[in-house]
């Protein structure tokens, strides 16, 4: 059975939590070290974003949902993140790190584009109490001032790649 919005967002509280912060990346990352891979460097981050490096993509959406046939997107979340502006998250301070992570070719702003897309699929994790150990780390990486950028290795061998606004 479907969620309602509100219903999504009381079981996704640590999201909320994290989405109600009154900036992000305000200081450098902040977490595991031995676990990640920690990058100040912004072309390095721009790069692994990028479209034309689609294997850090590959990996968040397909890698952990294929085969789940009770897996319930609830298509009302992506609607409603854009429509309050990633519940307002994306009008917060960034210190930065939204200009270094902006595609110059582009124009593409990768912060709230990326953050946007991963604060729908966790909303969607949480809704279906499913929350695969990749996107558990991606929020941990997120509470504690790191971007979730790439991947180094084979998944699930490996290690992910954080963009720390330095």
């Amino acid at each position: 059975m479907k969620k309602t919005w509100n219903q999504i967002l009381e079981s996704a509280q640590p999201v909320v939590d994290f989405l109600s912060s009154d900036s992000f990346f305000s200081r450098p990352y902040d977490g595991d070290r031995e676990k990640f891979i920690v990058t100040a460097s912004p072309e390095e981050a721009r790069y692994l974003l990028s479209d034309e490096w689609g294997e850090w993509q590959e990996i968040i959406d397909t890698q952990q949902f294929s085969g789940l046939e009770d897996f319930d997107w609830h298509y009302l979340v992506g609607s409603k993140l854009i429509k309050t502006n990633c519940l307002g998250a994306l009008d917060k301070n960034f210190h930065g790190a939204d200009e270094k992570l902006t595609n110059e070719g582009s124009g593409a702003n990768l912060v709230e584009e990326t953050m946007l897309h991963n604060m729908e699929i966790l909303l969607n994790c949480y809704a279906n109490n499913y929350i695969p150990e990749i996107w558990k780390d991606i929020l941990y990486v997120f509470q504690h001032n790191g971007f979730p950028c790439g991947w180094k290795g084979d998944y699930p061998e490996g290690k992910m790649i954080v963009f720390s606004n330095e």
